[in-house]
């Protein structure tokens, strides 16, 4: 490779190409004797140009890391903050969706009668939301209106009563009879939990998809960094292999 004066290397600087894909060579020096060199070449391959499964699949698995990989820290932070919000709201979320569960669980074996062993099971503590009772209680009248008593409502739309659970007692409850005010209070608070627990659910289900966006939304900004050249050229001097002089190693 031929060699350059030192004082013409700001000047090769300037009109180097962003986008140069081989060594610049340079005229040498005008008089003869020894002068010192400076060598520039490119090193390794074009970010346009560069493999993108690592960066993708950084990104897929956690948001910002992929821009990290290509050098944009500014952008991999916005994304690393976010996936520790949302994360932390995951936590949340779903502890205050169990607690209610929970809550109200304990609630309906208190004020219903319902089997300790119902704990856990959503569906049954959500039919307890809905309907009165359950088995035809003596404290119903004989015609129940709707969502008085959830045997009756089964049978009047022409379903088993016993096509979700058996008829026994881990399956039953009672929330009382519509006459006492006690008995209305009592079911109003506990669908006012079960209510509780469906909103800490959405929440919980909001943001997991909310998470599954930021993946999807950090491998599209990989995509464009990449296609963009993200991070601009960087260079380094070296001393050089042979002779007196150096090379600047240029990574467009």
């Amino acid at each position: 490779m031929r060699a350059l004066p030192t004082l013409l290397l700001p000047a090769l600087l300037l009109a180097a190409p962003l986008r140069a894909q081989g060594p610049v060579l340079s005229p040498g020096p005008a008089s003869g004797g020894p002068a010192a060199t400076v060598t520039v070449v490119t090193a390794g391959e074009p970010r346009g140009e560069r493999p993108l499964a690592a960066p993708v699949a950084l990104s897929a698995l956690l948001p910002g890391s992929g821009e990290r990989y290509l050098g944009s820290n500014a952008r991999a932070r916005g994304f690393l903050a976010a996936e520790a919000v949302l994360w932390a709201s995951l936590w949340w979320s779903a502890n205050s969706r169990d607690r209610a569960l929970s809550t109200a669980h304990a609630y309906a074996v208190r004020h219903a009668g319902a089997s300790p062993s119902a704990k856990g099971k959503v569906k049954l503590l959500e039919a307890m939301a809905d309907y009165r009772s359950r088995s035809g209680v003596a404290s119903l009248s004989s015609s129940p209106e709707f969502n008085d008593d959830y045997d009756q409502d089964r049978i009047r739309a022409g379903e088993s009563p016993e096509e979700a659970w058996p008829a026994d007692d881990a399956h039953s409850w009672d929330w009382g009879s519509s006459e006492s005010e006690e008995n209305d209070a009592h079911w109003r608070h506990y669908k006012r939990l079960m209510g509780d627990y469906r909103a800490n659910r959405i929440a919980f289900q909001a943001i997991v998809g909310a998470l599954v966006l930021n993946r999807l939304l950090s491998v599209v900004d990989v995509l464009q960094l990449r296609r963009a050249g993200a991070g601009g050229p960087s260079a380094a001097i070296v001393p050089s292999g042979a002779g007196t002089g150096a090379d600047l190693i240029v990574d467009f």
